[in-house]
C-alpha cells in the first residue's frame, strides 16, 4: 500500500464466525490489511447483514461515516474495505434463502456500494470482498 492512504475503514457484518478473516495475517493480506492490526490503522463498521444497512436511501450514510474516518484519522484519505460473507443472516433475511439468489444481491450490493463511495468521496480508495465462510476464501468483487 506504498503512496496509499495508511488508514483503512473495515465495512462488515457483525458475525462472529467473520473473525478469522480479520484476525489471521494470510486472510488479512489477501484484503491488503496489514498483517497484524495496530492501533488507529483501522476502524470497523459493523452491523448486523453488513453492507445492507448502507444500500438504498442510507447510502450516503456510509459515504459520510467513511469520509469523516479518513479525515479524523487517515489525514483526509483513508481505504474503505466492504466485505460480504456466504449464510450472511441480515441478507437471507432480506433476499430469500436461496444461497445464489443472496450471493448475486451481496455482489451487486459490494460493486454498486464502492462505485458511489468512489464517486462520491475521491480521496477513499475503495475494494470490495466476498467471503466464503464454508471454504474460507476471499474473492475480490470489481
Amino acid at each position: 500500500m506504498s503512496g496509499g492512504p495508511t488508514f483503512t475503514v473495515v465495512v462488515r457484518c457483525a458475525d462472529p464466525r467473520l473473525e478469522h478473516f480479520f484476525s489471521e495475517p494470510q486472510t488479512r493480506a489477501l484484503m491488503g490489511l496489514v498483517p497484524v492490526r495496530e492501533p488507529l490503522d483501522e476502524a470497523y463498521v459493523s452491523n448486523v447483514g453488513g453492507l445492507l444497512s448502507f444500500t438504498g436511501a442510507a447510502a450516503p450514510r456510509l459515504v459520510h461515516d467513511a469520509s469523516l474516518l479518513g479525515t479524523l484519522f487517515g489525514g483526509g484519505a483513508a481505504r474503505v474495505v466492504l466485505t460480504a460473507h456466504s449464510e450472511c443472516g441480515g441478507y437471507i433475511a432480506a433476499v430469500g434463502g436461496e444461497a445464489e439468489r443472496v450471493k448475486r444481491r451481496q455482489i451487486d450490493d459490494l460493486r454498486t456500494t464502492a462505485r458511489r463511495l468512489a464517486e462520491s468521496a475521491p480521496a477513499l480508495l475503495v475494494h470490495a470482498y466476498y467471503l466464503d465462510l464454508e471454504t474460507g476464501s476471499v474473492e475480490e468483487v470489481s
